[in-house]
């Protein structure tokens, strides 16, 4: 008896310190230096930047490679280098070694100017983004069935979307049995498209898209 008692407290001491070990496990307090390191943006003379994971680019002493391949700063192909060497005559120049292509192998490098080569970076990017056109397109539902009032109330809807410039697209929705009756949803098309008259333009004609029907309007350029 004395024995069995022994071996049960025994137990319930070995489980005690168990639980204390997870739970100083569990709450062992993360080292916010390491989360955020890859949230950095660091800068300090020859350091990569990195922004939300995002590697942008490495130069110079950053670069992880033993050998790179290296072009040099009119564009001559210097072939393969040992990284150090590399940096050397970058830093004679004036210039630096920087990583273009990391997936390669060995990674390909330029001899620039780094400075030059962010700001050149930077005017394409916004000329790319100039250059980008955002349609904006809203739709309007009708079904067989609509009534005449919805009808007219979603028809001024989309004559306002027009007005401002905004291009429309028109479903007509079929459930169940709806859809054997599609020379309704043409109709409701055809007379959408006669009381828009010279408000709109027909930019993509009827025509189904599953159980839908579909026309896409735009304003008209006067």
């Amino acid at each position: 008896m004395i024995i069995l008692e022994f071996y049960i407290n025994i137990k319930e001491l070995i489980i005690f310190f168990y639980k204390i070990k997870s739970n100083e496990e569990f709450n062992t307090p993360v080292n916010k230096e390491n989360q955020n390191v890859n949230n950095i943006l660091a800068r300090d003379g020859n350091v990569v930047k990195r922004v939300k994971n995002k590697i942008i680019n490495r130069i110079n002493n950053r670069i992880y490679a033993r050998e790179v391949r290296v072009i040099s700063d009119i564009g001559e192909q210097l072939g393969i280098m040992r990284t150090r060497d590399a940096i050397f005559k970058a830093k004679s120049l004036g210039l630096d070694l920087v990583e273009v292509s990391s997936n390669s192998s060995p990674p390909v490098c330029k001899i620039i100017d780094y400075g030059k080569f962010k700001y050149k970076q930077k005017r394409k990017a916004a000329a790319a983004k100039k250059k980008q056109q955002y349609v904006d397109l809203k739709e309007i539902k009708f079904r067989p069935k609509t009534s005449m009032h919805d009808f007219n109330v979603k028809l001024n809807r989309l004559k306002k979307f027009l007005a401002h410039g905004i291009k429309g697209k028109i479903i007509v929705m079929f459930r169940g049995r709806e859809i054997v009756h599609k020379d309704i949803g043409l109709s409701i098309l055809k007379r959408i498209s006669k009381l828009l008259g010279d408000d709109a333009i027909i930019e993509t004609n009827a025509k189904m898209e599953g159980r839908q029907m579909i026309m896409i309007v735009g304003p008209a350029k006067h």
